[in-house]
């Protein structure tokens, strides 16, 4: 079903984009950090024929072309198919040096020393070439104005209109291999030469821009059209653009990363640079490099190709295929500033953002990591459950290593010790007046100050292995346990629920509560809901809630739903009415979690902007 759901996310992408709706393509936001971006990559581990990709295109399906050495790679977004002389009949060799996708969708395919192939129609042809192209080495394609494509090759270039191939033949240029082709806005076509460097025809005058040559290293070798006629220019060492007749280097450190092997332009606007020592983003008048968590360390850049969608392609030199694509998420995490990046529990206290991981805690302003506290020299004392803010007496941290308050004046966590051992702390729950619920792996507790009063078996509580607890509209209790079901305390009276009273499963993570009073909880054995006599489940309604389920958190009309495999959106009225077909939306590591995984037994939340941080084993997701 995944591959399905890919291979038609292609096809749809490119209809949107046939059908003029380009404001919904998803570029790459460039005022996000390169950890925000999902990153994909394709290695001769998942399929991918070969790690050497030396071109890209798409055609009107939506298919993605590579040129490698060994081959005319085509991926539909899961698998990958090659063509070479060993399955397709008109290919004389294996090695693709450029692919290029044309108005028309058809896609032109340059050999090594074989000339151009094309596919139309679904069809390899070579009809196409004339007769000074079979035996030629095609390096470079690029579209021009009135229906002209132009083709570099290793002795020369000419361009092809109405399929008839048209060579230069005039003077001024030198005798090496044709780097890269590109029209300006005025018509000029600019032209990488790899003996002599950079030139410009115009009206049937060429023109040689002999100073990039003076300096060490400068020779052109690509192009890419920019606004307002500019045109830049990857050299061997760095990026210069051609602005009203001038030449400039666009940034020194451009030059920092060894040869610029490729430009791209995207829809936002941003220049995205390939060079032999990694990937490089120009905005706002800075270039930022490309983390090695990100992209293998200094992978060469060989090819970068924005897709219908939005998502940036990249091809390396020997280190696979890679795709960009910009998540409908934020995450945070190890990148942006978390020591720690399994997360157990999200609190929000008016402006601060609180998460507890299994190595402190880290305060979060707005989505910048503020700080990440230790709260003690002991391991389980920084296993961080719980955090909640209890009248008069602040902010508590429930650990596996007792409880600690803060201390806002010293801006660091204390240990709040009490007159009884708490053992290992799960869960706080407020009890009114100052007072506070703790729930352990060995009891429940209710703290006055720093007197601990006891509830276990002698009380009722006969599983003492504390999970959730939750205080209703009414004032009830509810404790969830690790294997006992809920139990309700109420009026110091103790009632049990398990299974015989309708719960799917005993262990119970977190219990919730809607605008109308029922109770959701989530279990080890799926989703419950209390009426107010009874649970009822939904295992038989949605199959996908048969499983572990960490948290349900209710809105007005839908229900957030926390698991290992993701995080699901359930319309309510659909669910409780039991309609055969009940709306879901199912997000997870494809939309841009960085982890699919919530965090076993932890708490999401949701800030007062009504945006929901969900806790996963790689740090917190913040869905809009």
């Amino acid at each position: 079903m995944h591959a399905l759901l890919v291979r038609i996310s292609f096809l749809l992408a490119y209809l949107c984009c046939l059908s003029g709706y380009a404001q919904n393509i998803n570029y790459l936001d460039p005022q996000q950090p390169f950890s925000q971006y999902i990153t994909e990559g394709w290695q001769e581990e998942r399929g991918m024929p070969f790690n050497n990709v030396l071109d890209i295109a798409q055609d009107s399906n939506g298919y993605l072309w590579l040129a490698t050495f060994q081959g005319l790679v085509r991926f539909d977004g899961v698998k990958f198919e090659l063509f070479n002389q060993g399955n397709c009949e008109v290919m004389d060799t294996d090695g693709i040096l450029a692919v290029h996708a044309d108005r028309s969708g058809s896609i032109w395919i340059g050999t090594n020393g074989h000339g151009i192939i094309r596919y139309k129609d679904g069809a390899f042809d070579t009809s196409i070439n004339a007769e000074e192209l079979r035996q030629e080495f095609i390096t470079s394609f690029s579209d021009g104005k009135d229906g002209k494509l132009w083709v570099g090759t290793r002795n020369g270039f000419g361009y092809f209109k109405d399929d008839i191939y048209h060579p230069y033949t005039g003077h001024g240029i030198g005798k090496g291999e044709i780097l890269a082709l590109q029209e300006d806005h005025d018509g000029g076509l600019w032209i990488a030469e790899n003996r002599s460097g950079l030139y410009r025809l115009h009206n049937n005058v060429m023109k040689h821009y002999e100073q990039l040559n003076k300096r060490n290293r400068n020779a052109a070798r690509n192009f890419v059209a920019g606004e307002n006629g500019r045109i830049y220019i990857g050299t061997e060492a760095g990026v210069y653009f051609h602005e009203a007749g001038e030449i400039t280097l666009l940034h020194e450190q451009s030059a920092a990363y060894g040869f610029v092997l490729e430009l791209h332009i995207d829809g936002n606007g941003t220049l995205w640079i390939g060079t032999e020592q990694g990937l490089l983003r120009y905005t706002d008048k800075k270039i930022e490099k490309m983390p090695k968590q990100q992209l293998p360390e200094n992978a060469a850049i060989q090819a970068i190709f924005g897709d219908h969608e939005g998502s940036l392609w990249l091809g390396t030199y020997r280190q696979g295929f890679f795709r960009l694509k910009q998540g409908k998420f934020e995450n945070i995490g190890i990148p942006e500033g978390l020591l720690n990046e399994v997360v157990y529990v999200i609190y929000q206290d008016s402006s601060t953002t609180w998460a507890g991981t299994e190595h402190g805690i880290a305060k979060i302003k707005g989505r910048k990591v503020e700080r990440h506290y230790i709260l003690g020299q002991k391991p389980l004392q920084n296993r961080v459950r719980d955090i909640l803010n209890v009248p008069d007496v602040g902010l508590m941290v429930a650990t596996y290593g007792g409880l600690f308050i803060y201390d806002e004046s010293n801006d660091r966590f204390v240990n709040y010790k009490t007159d009884l051992d708490l053992g290992r702390a799960r869960v706080l729950n407020n009890a009114g007046d100052g007072q506070v619920w703790v729930g352990t792996t060995r009891g429940l507790y209710k703290l006055r100050g720093r007197t601990a009063q006891f509830y276990g078996r002698a009380e009722g509580l006969e599983n003492t292995f504390i999970m959730s607890l939750f205080t209703d509209k009414d004032s009830a209790l509810w404790i969830g346990t690790n294997g006992g079901g809920i139990y309700k305390l109420e009026q110091e009276k103790i009632t049990r629920f398990g299974i015989a009273e309708g719960l799917p499963g005993n262990i119970i993570f977190q219990i919730s509560q809607d605008e109308a009073g029922y109770l959701w909880v989530g279990t080890s054995n799926g989703l419950a809901r209390f009426n107010g006599k009874q649970f009822e489940t939904f295992n038989d309604v949605l199959p996908e809630l048969r499983q572990v389920i960490f948290q349900a958190l209710p809105e007005k009309s839908d229900l957030w739903i926390f698991t290992s495999r993701g995080v699901l959106k359930v319309d309510k009225h659909s669910l409780l009415n039991r309609k055969d077909a009940v709306t879901v939306e199912r997000f997870g590591k494809f939309d841009g979690m960085r982890s699919s995984e919530v965090t076993g037994a932890s708490v999401a939340s949701l800030d007062a902007a009504g945006q929901l941080w969900v806790a996963t084993i790689k740090g917190i997701t913040v869905i809009n």
